[in-house]
């Protein structure tokens, strides 16, 4: 699974995007985990991340990142929420 990193999650990273094996059946929340495994900079703004897949913002919650199914060839980004305005 190709996973773009965009704005300070990219300079957190130290890069602007990784690969990640996923099996059939996966979800957001899986990647994310195995995201944070390996950033682990990242473990403590969780809940300040934003998620979109193939250009689709995913609601920022547990629930939603557990149900969004992931699939060969989506594409995945994550950035910092913006709030505020």
């Amino acid at each position: 699974m190709h996973v773009e990193y965009s704005g300070l999650i990219a300079r957190l990273t130290g890069a602007n995007s990784d690969q990640f094996s996923m099996q059939a059946g996966d979800n957001v929340e899986n990647l994310l985990k195995k995201v944070l495994s390996r950033h682990e900079a990242l473990a403590k703004g969780k809940s300040a991340l934003f998620i979109a897949v193939n250009r689709k913002a995913l609601p920022a919650h547990l629930s939603a990142w557990r149900q969004q199914l992931l699939y060969d060839g989506d594409r995945v980004m994550i950035t910092v929420r913006i709030i505020g305005g």
